[in-house]
């Protein structure tokens, strides 16, 4: 078998110890060491009945190899810039240089496959790209959105009419617009709430009107915007439309106030209290170790491509090992409440990643 050509039907014999070759026929006396994500191997004819055998190599189009040549005209600590995909080889993994040189580039020249690690196909939850809190990012910024709950679309946030106490001429249009800009682009509903209070001022009533010892209204709200660090008096209704926002948002900013003890705003506390339907503590807890005392083993045939998953030896189905986790706990915690199978398999698959398909190691 030649050394200037990777055969495709060559297999990857897996490394007991670290073993490096070299191959001087490369393009412009490049060294090319075989490297690869796992260490340096060697190419060869392995027996597929050998334990030490993996499949061979079928797919060669995103692979690279790494350049030991010291003197290499490309040999200036940051490697090839036109490799931008995948992950980059560089001089810590073997060679001197660190030059990523693509295969289809060196015409057949053999030498290490550098690839990324594949982490296998469980996907992680991505909760920024959950429907509601895309929804709730986007009420905060004041945009349009999709209620979560109505499935209706709310229309995004803007100015309100001008008041008839020249609250807008007294402020500016210009300025208006910034602020309404600037307020919504905060995108944080606590903030926005704090700032808004800022701007609500307490005053003592000046003139009693009632022969009652105590009034019902003991103080007035003055309600102020600021603009280049100077503050302008407005009406309610013009601080409402300045900002976008509605009467009844002023008038809970102004409860949750008196509600304070020391005047500091309080955080909103929607979705911060735990699910009554979660399991935690000994429920979970006996999940995992009944699932630990089960034999689970690796795959010899599947770390290339899903390293982080196990398999149950011998082969089964999650509703056998459920009713031997009913029998378990019975056993061993009996009248301690049990979860549910659903539940039981979400752990055993996708938590832990494992699977009762019985394979060859």
């Amino acid at each position: 078998m030649s050394g200037k050509q990777l055969d495709h039907e060559e297999s990857v014999q897996g490394p007991s110890r670290p073993r490096e070759e070299s191959d001087t026929s490369g393009d412009e006396g490049h060294t090319l060491s075989k490297h690869s994500f796992y260490g340096i191997v060697e190419y060869s004819d392995s027996d597929p009945d050998d334990p030490t055998y993996v499949p061979e190599l079928t797919d060669i189009s995103d692979s690279y190899l790494v350049c030991n040549e010291s003197e290499c005209d490309d040999n200036d600590g940051g490697g090839d810039d036109s490799v931008s995909d995948g992950v980059r080889p560089s001089a810590e993994s073997g060679g001197e240089c660190g030059h990523a040189v693509a295969l289809g580039d060196l015409g057949g020249t053999s030498g290490s496959v550098v690839r990324p690690e594949k982490r296998g196909r469980v996907r992680e939850k991505n909760e920024e790209a959950w429907q509601q809190n895309v929804a709730k990012k986007r009420r905060n910024l004041g945009q349009e959105y999709i209620s979560h709950t109505t499935k209706k679309r709310v229309p995004a946030r803007k100015i309100g009419a001008a008041c008839a106490d020249g609250c807008f001429e007294k402020v500016g249009r210009e300025n208006i617009d910034s602020i309404f800009k600037s307020f919504w682009a905060v995108g944080d509903y606590n903030a926005q709430n704090a700032y808004l209070q800022s701007m609500i001022r307490e005053q003592g009533v000046k003139r009693k009107r009632t022969a009652a010892e105590t009034s019902q209204r003991p103080v007035h709200y003055v309600y102020n915007v600021k603009v280049n660090q100077r503050e302008f008096p407005v009406c309610r209704k013009g601080f409402t439309a300045i900002h976008g926002i509605t009467e009844k948002k002023v008038h809970l900013l102004i409860l949750k106030r008196k509600t304070s003890p020391y005047g500091t705003p309080i955080n909103n506390r929607r979705g911060q209290h735990p699910s009554g339907r979660a399991i935690r503590g000994n429920r979970l807890a006996h999940v995992h170790k009944h699932i630990k005392s089960l034999p689970i083993t690796a795959s010899h045939y599947s770390r290339c491509h899903a390293p982080h998953r196990k398999y149950l030896e011998g082969g089964g189905n999650i509703s056998e090992l459920y009713g031997r986790y009913l029998v378990w706990m019975n056993e061993n915690y009996k009248g301690e409440e049990k979860v549910s199978e659903r539940f039981y398999h979400d752990i055993f698959t996708k938590t832990l990643q494992h699977s009762t398909s019985a394979t060859e190691t």
